[in-house]
């Protein structure tokens, strides 16, 4: 399981370094290749940006980070 993480952290990581911001990262966009790599998927909501942003209603609310989750301005960091 440790290695599943820090497999979906290097692909957040590497996500973050080209601009992009997933916004509907959940375990339902995560899927397993062959030799159990995990590969995130689902970049319908995704934006390239290193600015804040306010969005209404993006992504799955369980899986929201609070500042999106209460409409207020969020970002890369969240």
């Amino acid at each position: 399981m440790p290695r599943l993480i820090y497999e979906i952290y290097k692909g957040l990581c590497y996500l973050n370094e080209q601009g992009i911001v997933h916004r509907d990262l959940k375990p339902a966009n995560i899927f397993l290749d062959s030799n159990n790599t995990p590969k995130i998927s689902d970049f319908g909501f995704a934006v390239k940006s290193t600015e804040a942003f306010k969005d209404i209603n993006i992504g799955s609310p369980i899986y929201m980070s609070p500042e999106a989750l209460l409409k207020r301005e969020y970002g890369p960091k969240s």
